[in-house]
Formats: structure tokens, sequence, C-alpha cells
């Protein structure tokens, strides 16, 4: 159901955290749910999780031209860079529209900051922001060395717009894994967030979304086949979906089917599998795509093909701390290196993606706008401010 923003600004507060260590005790989540605990918890973690953030007070129109740009930030680790290039970066500066995936708000491992809020002030932009996850640990792989406790404790996704933002809808996306026994021990689902807006004489629906990695490719496309029905109930003439949609080929829904797929794939052989890395719509990812085109909504008009959007780096130590997670033999890292040595250890990937329908968008370049383009690893520092490069779409408004 859509949510109109009736109020100039609206936060999620809540008093969870002295409570964070006795939640994440629980052994399982029914065993939670079941408890004394949850039944004097229950609301107020709901609220949490379930409750949106927004401003809505900067009031531009839009100009003949509305660049959107799709990133996932990787948390908000590095913020400041990450607002440093949307100011400054001839790409990202001119952005209108921002769909974001892994925003943190009151998270440790990002010192507390509300990573959304802080690049909505910095970019003079509205915002809203939906909770995925109440997060109880310090993080995932990767994450764990710091000593700063969570506050809010909140992730999820956001949208940041210089023009009015009408209504908003959150968008539950169906669950195939438990995140409560993660190593990052959460509370949540993964969700779609749709904003409408309206852009000289056309309504348009803006969408972002983070699928899962941890599934497979089926119920990835049962995540979509969520996101489009709550798409087409809407009467808006246009409408942009974009995010990470996790799209790696591979079946990380348990440790024996990705050990099964990682087989299927040394018999495929790895030059083979890498260009499907780029094509995971052609075979490893069909039933995602399938059901966009089904719907009659569009991939290839929105998106620059050519391109990843990130790179997997067998030597990266994440990775392998990833790969090691789902207890893969010794032998198979070893395998991977010396197969992936023709491209030093790092292949690019299609992660990150725009579906659309009914938008015009430029596929002509000027001096100013572009056809759909990957900005490829912006640095600040010398240094990526995030796993993902943006993607950039230009629609003529």
């Amino acid at each position: 159901m859509k949510q109109v923003l009736n109020k100039s600004e609206q936060n999620i507060t809540h008093n969870l955290a002295p409570h964070f260590e006795a939640i994440k005790a629980f052994q399982s989540l029914q065993d939670l749910q079941q408890s004394d605990l949850y039944r004097k918890l229950g609301p107020e973690i709901e609220h949490a999780i379930n409750g949106i953030a927004y401003r809505n007070t900067i009031t531009n129109t839009p100009g003949d031209i509305v660049r959107v740009v799709a990133w996932n930030i990787e948390r908000g680790l590095k913020l400041d860079g990450i607002i440093h290039l949307l100011k400054t970066h001839p790409g990202l500066s001119k952005a209108d529209i921002l769909l974001i995936t892994e925003a943190d708000i009151g998270m440790g491992r990002t010192q507390n900051r509300d990573v959304p809020l802080e690049l909505a002030n910095a970019l003079n932009m509205n915002y809203v922001f939906a909770p995925c996850f109440l997060a109880l640990e310090k993080g995932d792989i990767g994450e764990q060395d710091h000593d700063t406790p969570n506050a809010l404790a909140l992730h999820g996704i956001s949208i940041l717009s210089r023009f009015p933002i009408q209504s908003c809808q959150v968008v539950p996306l169906p669950m195939f894994k438990d995140v409560f026994n993660e190593l990052e021990k959460r509370l949540g689902s993964r969700k779609g967030l749709i904003c409408t807006m309206q852009l000289d004489n056309r309504t348009y629906d803006f969408a972002v979304t983070h699928l899962e990695l941890a599934t497979s490719a089926s119920q990835r496309g049962k995540q979509m086949t969520t996101m489009i029905n709550a798409l087409q109930q809407s009467d808006a003439e246009a409408q942009l979906l974009g995010g990470d949609f996790n799209t790696t080929t591979y079946n990380l829904r348990s440790k024996i089917s990705l050990f099964g797929h990682l087989l299927y794939k040394a018999f495929w052989g790895i030059p083979r599998v890498v260009r499907h890395y780029m094509t995971p719509e052609k075979h490893f990812e069909k039933p995602l795509f399938d059901e966009i085109k089904k719907r009659n909504y569009d991939v290839n008009t929105y998106n620059d093909l050519t391109a990843g959007t990130l790179y997997y780096d067998i030597n990266d130590k994440n990775i392998e701390a990833k790969i090691r997670q789902y207890r893969i033999p010794a032998f198979v890292l070893t395998y991977l290196r010396h197969k992936l040595k023709p491209w030093n250890g790092c292949v690019p990937l299609r992660l990150d993606w725009f579906v659309g329908k009914g938008c015009h968008v430029v596929h002509n370049a000027t001096d100013i706008y572009s056809p759909p383009q990957v900005i490829d690893t912006p640095l600040y520092n010398d240094t990526p401010v995030s796993d993902h490069s943006p993607i950039v779409v230009d629609l003529i408004a």
C-alpha cells in the first residue's frame, strides 16, 4: 500500500540496543518469537524493521533530462568519499535521483552514522529510507574489526531525489534463508522501495531493491516477481527499477548446492563461465530475466551491457573468507587461482541493473548526457569507495 508523505520528515527510533545481546542469545528465530522477551519487545522490533524514515522538503522542478544513478554503496563504509564523488565527479554530480542499496543507520561499522540522511543533507535532496534488517552483530565477514556498538542497527535501501516525492511503498520480498542464524545475525527481510514522483506532466515510479545473494537463481526470480507485482499495481506512466540483483551466476542456497554448482561450472570450462559473468541473463540467471521480459519490462534499453559492476578478485581476503564460510575445500581455491591466472585472478561481473517500462532513454551522447553507462570503480584518495560501481541512465522527462 502506498504511503503519502504528508509530513516534512519522519525518523525511525527505538530503544532496543540494551536488549541486543539477549535477543541474539536465542538459538533460533522460532525460539525468540515464542519467548517472553519477544512478547515484550516484539511490537518495537516490528516498528523498527517496518518503519520508514524520510525528508521531503526540496521543491526543485526537473529539466529536460533526469539522470538516475543506482549504486550499492557497501553500507556507507566510506561515506565521506561517496559524498565527495557525488558532489564532484563529472558523471555522478549530475544525478537527480539516487537508487541506493546497502545503507546503514546506527551501525558501529559505519560509526553509527545516518547514511541516507547525511547523503540527503550533503546533496540537498529529499530521501526515503526503508530498513530491511535490524542487525544484532558488528557486521559480516571483513566488518568485525571494530569496537563500536550498534545504536539503531538498521540496514536497508534508500531513494534520494532532487524533486518532491508524492508517495512511497515498501515491498517485502520472500525470504529463502534464515538470517537469524548467519554470522551477521539479523531480524527482517529483503525489501523493495517504490517512490512516486511527478516529473513535468508524467507520473514516474522510481524503485530500488537488493535481491538475495545466498540463494538460487529461481529464488531470486521469485523475489523479482514480487517486486514487479507491486509495480504493476501502479498507474504511473513510466517506471524505473534499479539495484543490486546479485546475479552472480552461482547457487549459494547451501554449501552443498554451491559445491555442486562449482563442479558443474568446472565441466563447462572456466573461460566460458567467465564470459557468462557478463551475460547472466543467457543461462545461469534466466528465471529472473525471463520474469522481467514476461511482464513486458525491459533491461537492454536501460543498461550498458559491455561493462561489469563488480570485480570478483580471488586474491581478496574477504572474498576468500566468504568462500571458506561455505566450507569449500582448499583444493578448489587453488584450482580457481590457477584457472583465473589469465585474468590475474580478477574478473568482472554484472550484478547491478536497471529495469524499465515507459521511460524515454537518452541514446545519443551530448556534452553533458550520455547513453546508459557504468562508472567504473570511482576512487577517492586513490581508493575505491565501494565494491560496486554505480550505473547511470539519463531519461528524457
